[in-house]
């Protein structure tokens, strides 16, 4: 059991210790708040006393503090807990620093003021006449600087927190106190016991201190928070070129703008590109639904049909496909477009009635429908055709198959089918109108229109084959190409006897083909069949226009070349451009006419271009323009924006004033002075070139279109936009890929407004998502790709996607982001939302979870949620955005390739055994992808459901309505206030520029709730460059997550404070309830948590504190939250973080918190333990970036380190055969990336503790336990004793570390100062010192968490190395400094003299002249406290060598008397310096010192090799007469007896003959 306080600390430590545990952590933290606002005036009279006192010489401030101290009944209940520490800090310092930089900001503000008005007078008064001085422009510039808000603020700020100076509080300059760097720390607190004049001017001499570094590092807080802000926001107007260096420019690619979403372009350009993937995805539900139905209904029909009507699966899907596409391949080749709508509608038996009602514009050769969409879905879905314009026709072959189900199934199931069917082909055929929107050619666009009903795309397996060569399906090719060069044959016969009747008259029948022609199409035939085999894709069928044109030199260049950079967003022509290929071609590549599959991927296709080619005009239309015009009215320029609203130019110049955007100028540079009106025109004349420059910075595309390798238009462009000054600079920029890209063109005229056209190169690849395509085209990037990548996201898919217990731990997690937007305090309209009163309705979780579970189940989802999911996923919430899944997707598709394709199509029966398991591996992992990404788009459109609700409330209560909303965006009946937050609430369907919605107030209310969602839940889709970037190193475990997690948190806090400071009240309440919400999220509820368990079990803090310290170093910062002891009464606890969502936000706060808390322990000032803890949560914050991903740790921990983990765990033992290892290390990286391994294991602890079954070490287990583990808050036993046996291990090994610092670079054989052996003393002793300090607080932590003290000793004692002296001081808590061994002090003798000898010179041995210092450093420190007590370095005095060794020697100096002294005092035998009490500054008083060194030899180093020679007896009663030895009647001094161990007395009794 635990050991009591008293046991471990004796009565007094133990009492503070129970106060502290009387006290409550939010008791505390009021008391600290009260303690330190009542300090701030105490403060203020202590300064006054401590001038008194540099004045008079009393002590008037220490005696106030004393007395104050005592009047203060807070201060003590504040000092029991850390964060009454914090809370008193903050109290103290937050007032007067922030009243302090409010007050600097007035001063600055109206000195400036007063600066500026004396510049103007004197211009005034001196005209042009008199010149400034040099000196005046330099006073002029410090003035410009100090008077600056951010120079006032920090200068009062720093003044402020001067005045109210406490040195418990301390600087961080504190932290190198006890360091070896601690000389040149000058903002440390100087702590020293002083008296009067000296005392009062060491605590002025603080002040400055803390004011002035307190100062800067709220300057430095400010800058910090002004960076992150700056790296983070999205850029108004977007990087106009890359920087000149490949390095700056990828600085700027994965920093300055790699943390941005939008990357380097605006937020508007990265919406508009977020826009067209949602609507793509969006019509993909559309289609997934309808294959669902198709599925359903099949699977319905084919258990109960009869053999004899043919209803097996695969005839249902071959008939399905002929009724969709009933004119497949080259069939439609040669047919007139005018009689083609009749023959597809006799093949397939489907009428479409509405088809001939569109109507179209035609411009010259190009012509586009103009027939507005309708409404065909009860939800208010738009297209051109709905289910009720399409009819059977009777007797046809759609009209046959559904008689044949009827027949078969009953009415039920061929209605069900017929509605499938229709609704499958009224979608293509609307997607196909969309298409016929566009501007395209005459003929295209006819083409188009004859094929509806007809068209679906051709995909072929050859080319939908994984790219891993596990997962291919072995396909009989040489069957294939057997059967594929005997449908060539024919194919080419036929046409030899076709060119043959031509020529002779003869019948076609009666053409024989000669041997030799025969033996020519064979081996032509072979020959192809080897070509098509190779093509990567069916555009590489077509040898035409192979060649790619580079786009500065209109060359074509190597393909290689050009894979290496790849746009992700093309405009896919290939929908508008089949390929009609020749029946032996289809045979060889395998045509899929699985209709799931062709729908699927038709309508996947033709959304792409549809959303694309919208995407395309948006953005062409963005820019192309400027963001306003100049015009000259009357012979002067005026300025209009985007709205041909006429800017004040007069007013904007005074803004900018006012603002600092634009400075005044009160002379020139030859300083002579300007008039006032000079001066306001010079500042009118710069806010006019600063809008000039707006206006052509919202330009990014320029040119009407180049064709490749030409620049003559876009140069042009550059020119007349004033970008350029003439032609040939402009084509130089053009030529620059570092400014500029061109499109590439569609090869279909008028289809993309973007073709040929310039484009500003940031701007470039976020439009288009340009990437390097290392990785894909080189062979050691396809090695990294499938050495380390893969396996890499193998074990992640495997941890989470495949682990059972993960998906409960991601739904459970995921709920806090709904609760930090608001949930946690449901007031207003939220109760209803969630629990609505009215009869019929449900509530947001219900309808969230309705649209998820049918989006799961596999069947045809209820037409109401269905619009539902497309309407989220088109605002950007529920597409399956969820983080981890995005990150690993891309990788995970690779090896689990999504193909639609129906096995029993497959010809030969092993292959229909390989598609068949392979379908249901895919199968397997899709249903737990798609559950993956259902569990986190529930809470998204949980949330998005509830921001809508919360918006339309209060939109209903001030007036906003579908009928008005428009007007509101406009500022029409509604405040200013009001029509700006409007504004800043949609991004999406929103023209800033006009202030127009496209779309009604449905859409509207999306669009707020998506915005918001999109904001303030994680979201992959919002991952910046850099996120996505680092997922292709080794390092890292879902990188983008933590991102997330600070990009959102971030925007909760900023959109509660929009909201609040609205000037709404309505809104305003919003505000305050989000802001609450995500402090108890984050904050409270995980603290609230830890509290009530601790009071459940009874666990003391120090119990906290001592867990916190055995833990595995990933939970060191976590949430730890006590559930009980096991039977050895040790503690039980479950780590809260792991299922904590928001973790990556508190982590580094609780470092900080930890730390300072571990500080005040110590002894240490409060701003030394929060620059330790800043180090710490640093530390944090980049921790999911740089440690091992799942895959590389395991890797590593079997070969590099030797088969042991970073947390001391063995994967084998040393004892183990070289083949055992490798088993074990295989074995080891298996685990890493087997999936459900972690669900196993919890299972089998489940069974093991409902049975009452040990685990194979004797581990016992119970159902209290283990039971919660399943949905992630699994008990954890502490084992402190396991713990103990891995630190001291680690001790032993870094104590020896710490001690090597000090000899080894000082025994290389060079030449060393005496300030380069105190340096490396101070340092070696400083981390000696510092491992001690660790081990004993773990040694104090083990006896708190109730580990026997003989096991403990026991445990210690076994490491090698350790002297019994380090033992017994570490179970006492004691420190003894360590004295340079005596193989160091001979082997520097012998260095210096063999120096000495090579170089011709007699250098003293600088050891003896350092030694004076060493031995200050190990008196001043022995018997230090290792808990609460710090080593020191200062105060070595002005005879020690922090001059003479370390600044003497070192320029040239000679030794001086007290070096001398030094090297007789180490050659005194023991009784002497016992007479002494080993006190070497009184044996350097006494001058004993002087005789034996007349007695010595002339003062050469050291005799070479002789022995030292004999010490001559000292008088003992002369020794008596000049010092007192005070040794006791025990044979030990007084100091002795207080600071040395037992052992170590029993070793001083033995040196002086006294004990045996």
């Amino acid at each position: 059991m635990p050991l009591s306080d008293a046991e471990v600390y004796g009565g007094v430590e133990a009492s503070k210790k129970k106060k502290s545990e009387d006290t409550g952590f939010f008791t505390a933290a009021a008391a600290g708040v009260a303690s330190g606002l009542i300090k701030i005036p105490a403060g203020f009279v202590s300064l006054g006393a401590e001038l008194v006192d540099l004045g008079l010489g009393t002590e008037m401030a220490a005696d106030f503090e004393k007395w104050f101290d005592d009047l203060n009944p807070f201060d003590d209940v504040a000092e029991r807990r850390t964060i009454g520490k914090i809370t008193e800090a903050l109290a103290m310092i937050g007032p007067v620093a922030v009243g302090g930089a409010a007050l600097g900001v007035q001063a600055a503000s109206k000195l400036r003021a007063a600066s500026l008005a004396r510049r103007a007078l004197a211009a005034k008064k001196a005209g042009k006449t008199v010149s400034l001085s040099t000196f005046g422009k330099v006073i002029h510039k410090g003035e410009d600087l100090l008077t600056t808000p951010v120079g006032g603020g920090v200068i009062g700020s720093g003044v402020g927190e001067a005045l109210v100076t406490d040195e418990d509080i301390g600087t961080l300059g504190d932290m190198l106190k006890g360091t070896s760097l601690e000389p040149f720390a000058i903002t440390m607190m100087d702590t020293e016991d002083k008296k009067g004049r000296a005392d009062a001017f060491r605590r002025l001499t603080n002040r400055i201190k803390f004011g002035t570094e307190g100062a800067l590092f709220n300057l430095g807080i400010t800058g910090a928070a002004k960076g992150v802000k700056k790296l983070r926001e999205p850029s108004t107007y977007g990087l106009q070129r890359w920087a000149e260096s490949d390095v700056m420019a990828d600085f700027q690619r994965y920093f300055t703008y790699g943390l941005k979403p939008a990357g380097p372009a605006s937020q508007a350009v990265h919406e508009t590109k977020r826009t067209m993937f949602d609507a793509i995805q969006s019509a993909k539900i559309a289609a997934e639904d309808s294959v669902k139905s198709l599925a359903r209904a099949t699977e319905k029909i084919i258990p109960t049909a009869d053999s004899s009507l043919d209803l097996t699966k695969q005839s249902v899907l071959k008939e399905i496909q002929d009724i969709l596409q009933p004119l497949p391949g080259k069939k439609v080749e040669g047919l007139s477009l005018d009689d083609l709508p009749k023959m597809i509608e006799e093949k397939s038996g489907i009428k479409n009635i509405a088809r001939d009602t569109w109507k179209y514009e035609t411009k010259g050769e190009f012509r586009r429908l103009t027939t507005p969409e309708k409404i065909i879905g009860k939800e208010g879905q738009t297209g051109f055709f709905s289910v009720d314009d399409y009819i059977i026709t009777p007797g046809g072959k759609t009209d046959k198959f559904l008689q044949r189900i009827r027949k078969e199934s009953g009415k039920a199931a061929a209605d069900e089918f017929e509605t499938v069917i229709k609704n499958m082909r009224a979608t293509v055929d609307n997607l196909t109108g969309k298409i016929s929107q566009k501007n395209l050619k005459i003929d295209l666009s006819r083409k188009l229109h004859s094929e509806l009903g007809n068209y679906l795309t051709a995909e072929y397996m050859h080319f939908n084959q994984s790219k891993i060569p596990f997962f291919r399906i072995n396909r009989n090719v040489d069957k294939l190409k057997t059967k594929s060069l005997n449908s060539y044959l024919e194919q080419e016969k036929n046409a030899y006897k076709i060119r043959e009747a031509a020529k002779t008259g003869k019948p076609v029948a009666s053409v024989v083909v000669p041997e030799e022609e025969l033996v020519r199409i064979g081996k032509e035939g072979e020959a192809k069949i080897e070509r098509l085999l190779k093509a990567k894709s069916i555009d590489e069928i077509d040898p035409i226009n192979t060649n790619v044109i580079d786009e500065v030199t209109g060359k074509p260049v190597d393909k290689r070349t050009a894979r290496i950079e790849s746009d992700a967003v093309t405009v896919q022509t290939s929908v508008l451009k089949r390929k009609k290929l020749d029946e032996w071609q289809e045979i060889l590549l395998g045509r899929i006419k699985d209709p799931r599959h062709t729908f699927l991927s038709s309508v996947s296709k033709m959304a792409s271009l549809n959303s694309t080619i919208d995407y395309i005009d948006e953005i062409a239309r963005m820019g192309s323009k400027k963001g306003g015009t100049v015009r000259n009215v009357g012979g002067v320029e005026k300025f209009f924006n985007s709205v041909g609203e006429e800017i004040n130019i007069t007013e904007l110049t005074k803004d900018n004033i006012k603002n600092g955007r634009v400075k005044q100028k009160f002379y020139n540079d030859e300083g002579v002075y300007y008039t006032p009106e000079e001066t306001f025109n010079i500042a009118r004349k710069e806010t006019e070139e600063l809008l000039k420059k707006e206006f052509d910075r919202s330009q990014f595309i320029f040119g009407t279109g180049d064709v490749p390798g030409q620049t003559a238009n876009g140069a042009q462009a550059l020119v007349d936009a004033g970008k350029a000054l003439n032609l040939e600079e402009a084509t130089v920029m053009l030529k620059d890929p570092k400014q500029f890209k061109q499109v590439k063109s569609t090869g279909i005229d008028g289809l993309s407004s973007l073709d040929g056209k310039w484009i500003e190169a940031p701007t470039y690849e976020t439009l288009f998502d340009t990437t390097n395509q290392f990785l894909n085209t080189s062979r050691l990037g396809t090695l990294y790709k499938y050495a380390i990548l893969g396996p890499k996201t193998v074990s992640q898919v495997s941890k989470t996607i495949l682990n059972a217990l993960t998906h409960v731990r991601n739904f459970i997690s995921a709920g806090a982001f709904v609760g930090a937007n608001g949930l946690i305090v449901p007031t207003g309209g939220d109760l209803a939302s969630i629990l609505p009163k009215e009869a019929g309705k449900e509530g947001v979780f219900t309808t969230a979870g309705k649209i998820s579970t049918q989006t799961l189940r596999g069947k045809r989802m209820d037409p109401y949620y269905l619009n539902l999911r497309q309407r989220s996923t088109r605002v950007g919430v529920g597409g399956g955005t969820q983080v981890q899944v995005g990150e690993i997707g891309r990788s995970a598709s690779d090896m689990l390739e999504e193909i639609y394709v129906n096995p029993a199509l497959a010809e030969a029966k092993t292959n229909r055994a390989l598609l068949e398991s392979k379908e249901r591996l895919k199968k397997w992992y899709k249903i737990s992808q798609d559950m993956y990404v259902e569990e986190d788009n529930f809470w998204k459109n949980a949330n998005w459901l509830l921001e809508r609700n919360r918006y339309n409330d209060v939109f209903e209560k001030l007036g906003i309505r579908p009928d008005n909303f428009k007007d509101a965006l406009k500022g029409k009946g509604v405040s200013e206030n009001m029509r700006k937050f409007l504004n800043d609430s949609v991004e999406r369907f929103y023209d800033k520029s006009t202030r127009t919605f496209n779309g009604n107030y449905e859409l509207f209310l999306d669009e707020i709730g998506g915005k918001l969602t999109r904001n303030n839940v994680p979201n992959y889709a919002y991952v910046g460059r850099a996120g996505k970037a680092l997922r292709l190193s080794p390092f890292g475990n879902f990188i983008a997550f933590p991102l997330e997690i600070m990009r959102t948190g971030h925007n909760i806090m900023e959109q509660s404070i929009k909201e609040m400071t609205s000037g709404i009240p309505e809104i305003a309440a919003l505000g305050r309830k989000r802001f609450a919400s995500f402090a108890l999220t984050v904050g409270a509820i995980p603290q609230v948590t830890q509290e009530t368990f601790k009071a459940m079990h009874n666990v003391s803090n120090e119990e906290m504190e001592a867990l916190r310290r055995i833990v595995p170093e990933w939970s060191k910062n976590s949430t730890l939250v006590p559930t009980g002891r096991d039977k050895d009464g040790y503690l039980k606890y479950v780590d809260f973080s792991y299922s904590n969502a928001y973790d990556a936000l508190q982590r580094p706060i609780r470092a900080v918190y930890n730390a300072i808390g571990e500080g005040k322990r110590d002894d240490i000032s409060l701003k030394a333990s929060l620059g330790s803890g800043l180090q710490d949560g640093m530390m944090e914050i980049l921790e999911p970036f740089t440690s091992e991903s799942i895959f590389t740790e395991a890797l590593a921990n079997s070969t590099i380190r030797g088969g042991i983990g970073k947390n001391g765990k063995r994967v084998w033992s040393e004892a183990d055969d070289g083949f055992v290892k490798v088993a074990k290390g295989i074995g080891h990286i298996g685990a890493s990336i087997i999936p459900m391994e972690s669900s196993f294991k919890q299972l089998l602890r489940l069974e093991r503790a409902a049975r009452g079954k040990t685990g194979k070490y004797g581990e016992e287990y119970n159902l209290r336990d283990e039971l919660p583990g399943l949905w992630g808050f699994r008990s954890v036993k502490s084992n402190p004793e396991r713990s103990l046996v891995y630190k001291t291990t680690s001790f032993a090994s870094d104590l020896k570390k710490a001690e090597n610092l000090f000899t080894s670079p000082l025994l290389k054989g060079g030449r060393v100062s005496p300030g380069d052996i105190l340096s490396r003393y101070q340092y070696s002793e400083a981390r000696r010192f510092h491992t001690l300090k660790q081990m004993a607080k773990d040694v104090e932590a083990m006896k708190h968490l109730g580990v026997p003290d003989w096991k403990i000793r026991q445990e210690i004692e076994k490491r090698k190395g350790l002297g019994k002296d380090v033992v017994s001081n570490l179970m006492l808590g004691t420190y003894t400094p360590k004295s340079p061994s005596e193989f160091f002090v001979t082997r520097m003798g012998e260095i210096n003299r063999d120096l000495n000898e090579k170089e011709g010179i007699s250098v003293p041995n600088p050891y003896y002249q350092v030694l004076p210092s060493i031995l200050d450093i190990i008196n001043k420190n022995r018997g230090l406290n290792l808990l609460n007590e710090n080593v020191s370095f200062s105060g070595l005095g002005a005879e020690g060598m922090a001059k003479g060794g370390r600044v003497g020697m070192q320029q040239g100096g000679e030794a001086g008397d007290k070096e001398l002294a030094a090297s007789i005092w180490v050659k005194e035998p023991e009784e002497v310096k016992q007479s002494f009490e080993y006190d070497f500054d009184k044996y350097y008083a006494s001058g004993v010192w002087m005789d034996k060194l007349q007695q010595e030899a002339p003062p050469v180093e050291e005799a070479p090799k002789a022995p030292l020679p004999e010490t001559p007896p000292v008088d003992p009663k002369l020794v008596s007469q000049m010092v007192n030895t005070n040794v006791m009647q025990t044979g030990l001094t007084p100091t002795e007896t207080a600071l040395l161990s037992n052992e170590e007395k029993v070793i001083r009794l033995k040196q002086r003959g006294m004990a045996q």
